[in-house]
């Protein structure tokens, strides 16, 4: 159960880094098409926020998800013994 909890923090974490990286991609394309030219600019800045939006609703989201999966393990391993 302990390989299972860390294989979910790591795609966690993976996932983070991936958002980040979105996250950097937009910003620079946001620079290089403002907001007004072409309506790329406001269409990046919808990418950039829903992208921000989600990550950030799944950074407060991840330390319930570790708590109920450490609940998860424990209560597996009290099973076993």
């Amino acid at each position: 159960m302990r390989t299972t909890l860390a294989a979910a923090v790591q795609r966690s974490e993976r996932g983070e880094a991936e958002s980040a990286l979105a996250r950097q991609r937009l910003s620079a394309l946001r620079v290089a098409w403002p907001s007004g030219v072409d309506g790329r600019g406001e269409a990046l800045d919808r990418q950039f926020l829903q992208l921000h939006t989600r990550s950030s609703t799944e950074s407060e989201r991840m330390p319930e998800q570790v708590a109920v999966a450490q609940e998860r393990a424990t209560a597996t391993e009290r099973r076993a013994r």
